[in-house]
């Protein structure tokens, strides 16, 4: 993983001692969020734990930080082997943030807290869903026990304020960012000389979890299209669903696309891959609750194309940072992605602008106001 540089000086007098809870036994957005914000604490002074899920992969991950890692079950609201044990280890490590990822954990954290009695200890939570929330006495009683509930758009606030009163639950609207890194620093691979590829052949790209809600096949479909007046290629980074990846290998085969897309498998820094792209298509059929890819593409001078289906108008403005279009049109996608390679002026004008524009998310601002949630 690549280092987070923070241009500022330390934002805390006092060491604070957190408690990172990382959501899943699997490595994915959220996984990757705790992991980021935890190297930039460590990075900020202060004192840093994780607890997870028994998971080779999270272990392995975080190993790159060097951090106190513990696994417990986790395994439901009442998981009282979990509760006990998390409030042994807030009392002592003296843990004074517990951040939470998922209501499970906010749930052990309070209850933790309750048991020792330990009313100084900050628990938060970070949303990661558009999402409405749930009205049961249990989650109000929760809801009056979260510090702070922070959510990572104004959409996933909102569906989750759609169902539950603002009075009951404090809030707060932070934004994803990631890491600062220059473009002159962000090698692209040359796919064209790896791949054996025509010069003039075009990268498209896709970057993320290979799972139906984030609709590669359609971006499948649409090379055929494509194919009629472009020389395309379409390479696609990213694990997931083994059962939906074995379909998209038998659409390729079927299409006769055998030689036109280009598995990659899970990459570590996406930025070289990024970079060397000529349009990203990220069309997403879920409620993204932010799209945390998009930035990236961003970051990575790569006009991207996206859809409507969460948060991502908070990132995108159509035609000036990107293109925005429907979900699940296989037609829209082939419309816009000609559009892109067809138009250079709009090419280079979304470029630029959403490089600019992607400097309201960068990390160092993210974490400030991160930390200072953490202390207010």
């Amino acid at each position: 993983m690549y280092l987070c540089i923070f241009n500022m000086s330390k934002l805390n007098l006092v060491e604070l001692r957190i408690l990172q809870i990382v959501p899943t036994s699997e490595w994915g957005g959220g996984e990757r969020y705790v992991y980021d914000l935890a190297e930039a604490t460590k990075a900020n002074g202060d004192k840093v734990f994780v607890v997870a899920r028994k998971s080779n992969v999270v272990r392995k991950k975080f190993s790159d930080l060097n951090l106190p890692f513990f696994t417990l079950p986790l395994l439901f609201l009442f998981d009282v082997y979990s509760i006990v044990r998390l409030a042994f280890f807030i009392k002592k490590h003296q843990i004074n943030v517990v951040h939470a990822h998922i209501f499970c954990d906010a749930f052990l954290s309070v209850f933790a807290k309750k048991l020792i009695r330990a009313k100084s200890v900050k628990v938060v939570m970070t949303r990661h869903l558009v999402k409405q929330g749930k009205n049961s006495f249990l989650y109000r009683y929760l809801y009056r026990n979260i510090d702070t509930l922070i959510f990572v758009s104004k959409a996933a606030e909102s569906a989750f304020l759609s169902t539950v009163s603002a009075k009951d639950i404090r809030t707060a609207v932070v934004h994803n960012a990631v890491k600062d890194i220059p473009l002159e620093k962000m090698i692209p691979i040359d796919f064209r000389q790896k791949l054996n590829l025509d010069v003039h052949t075009k990268l498209l790209g896709f970057c993320g979890r290979l799972d139906p809600e984030k609709g590669v096949d359609l971006i499948i479909d649409a090379l055929p299209q494509l194919l009629l007046q472009h020389n395309v290629v379409l390479l696609i980074a990213g694990a997931g669903d083994k059962k939906y990846t074995d379909c998209l290998h038998q659409k390729i085969h079927d299409l006769n696309l055998d030689g036109n897309v280009f598995f990659l498998g899970f990459l570590n820094d996406v930025f070289p891959f990024l970079a060397a792209l000529d349009v990203a298509i990220l069309p997403s059929r879920a409620k993204e609750s932010f799209g945390l890819a998009l930035v990236e593409c961003m970051r990575a001078g790569c006009p991207v194309i996206t859809t409507n289906t969460g948060a991502q108008e908070e990132i995108i403005e159509n035609q000036e940072t990107g293109l925005i279009i429907p979900p699940n049109s296989i037609s829209e996608i082939v419309e816009k992605t000609k559009t892109l390679l067809e138009n250079p002026d709009l090419y280079s004008k979304i470029r630029e602008n959403a490089l600019k524009s992607c400097e309201s998310f960068n990390y160092a601002t993210f974490f400030k106001t991160i930390h200072n949630l953490y202390t207010k």
